[in-house]
């Protein structure tokens, strides 16, 4: 049969186009009714509960049940007063903005609490009984800054740059804040609805309905680590600024390389604020391009930093 072949590549095609729709469909519904993955979700609940049974009293044990834990004491009052003068982090050369500020922060410092520290523990320990790999840095780790020019009752997320309204993150996503000051009610922090990591549910429409909440309040050099599956925004508060190193882990999903065709309009606003905003911009940028150096030095063979050799690029925007 002369059309044989072109009669069968087109019921192939036909076959292919319904099953995509079908798809859609089902994504479409899914969305609607606010669920999120089920076979995602309802594997980590299974793996949540044999890892609770065998991990008992244990800050992994912790996190599996509430997905977000309060490490103490991760890094030295010394090393966090050294980031500060090197930085020219003084509260007084920051000024407050409609927008978070931020750059890259990976120095051989960032790169001991990355290999060998409690929470890098605790991390490993989480994502191999929940995922069964080790963790693997999303992005190169930034040192963040909220100082909010608005109140939380104000935000507006088309004008204002602050991640204040409910939401999750990529799937498998896992961040880490080690703060550089106290925070307390007095400045911007992360609320978490608690043992929210594993459900089927987006967050609800209406913020009222959400009663369990985890709010990072923490000591300087404590580490705040939250599985970002679970419902979280930031909470605004201009009394003073929040400065902490911000740490993304994914199980090798979604990683967030240097994209192809340049930064974004977004990204190269927060660039902008971030050099308007701090008055010792000078200081950070001499600091940024010796850290440019070190990143350069670091072997692309070890799994869990392959992001950094990527991410290097993005110095070039801020030096």
């Amino acid at each position: 049969m002369k059309n044989g072949p072109v009669f069968i590549k087109a019921a192939y095609k036909r076959k292919d186009t319904m099953i995509a729709r079908f798809k859609h469909l089902i994504v479409a519904l899914l969305s609607q009714l606010r669920i999120r993955n089920p076979i995602y979700f309802m594997k980590k609940k299974i793996l949540r509960r044999v890892l609770m049974r065998k991990m008992l009293n244990s800050p992994v044990q912790e996190l599996a049940l509430i997905g977000a834990v309060n490490c103490k004491a991760i890094v030295e009052n010394e090393v966090l007063d050294k980031w500060i003068k090197d930085y020219g982090l003084d509260l007084s050369n920051i000024l407050p903005s409609e927008g978070n500020l931020a750059f890259p922060f990976f120095n051989e410092d960032v790169l001991k609490l990355l290999v060998d520290s409690k929470f890098s523990s605790i991390l490993e320990g989480y994502f191999i009984n929940m995922y069964g790999c080790r963790p693997v840095l999303q992005s190169i780790p930034y040192l963040v800054i909220s100082y909010p020019n608005i109140s939380h009752g104000s935000f507006d997320p088309k004008k204002n740059n602050f991640p204040a309204h409910w939401h999750t993150d990529y799937q498998s996503e896992f961040t880490v804040h080690v703060p550089l000051g106290e925070i307390n009610s007095s400045c911007t922090h992360t609320v978490y609805a608690v043992d929210t990591h594993t459900s089927f549910f987006r967050p609800p429409s209406d913020p009222s309905k959400i009663k369990n909440i985890f709010k990072s309040f923490c000591g300087r050099g404590d580490a705040v680590m939250l599985d970002v599956d679970g419902w979280h925004h930031g909470h605004l508060e201009g009394s003073s600024p929040r400065l902490m190193v911000q740490f993304k882990f994914t199980k090798g999903n979604d990683l967030l390389n240097y994209p192809e065709q340049g930064i974004t309009p977004k990204a190269r606003m927060q660039i902008e604020r971030t050099k308007n905003n701090i008055h010792t911009f000078d200081t950070i940028k001499r600091q940024l391009r010796k850290d440019m150096v070190f990143s350069q030095s670091i072997s692309s063979q070890i799994p869990m930093l392959a992001v950094i050799e990527d991410n290097i690029k993005y110095y070039h925007d801020y030096i």
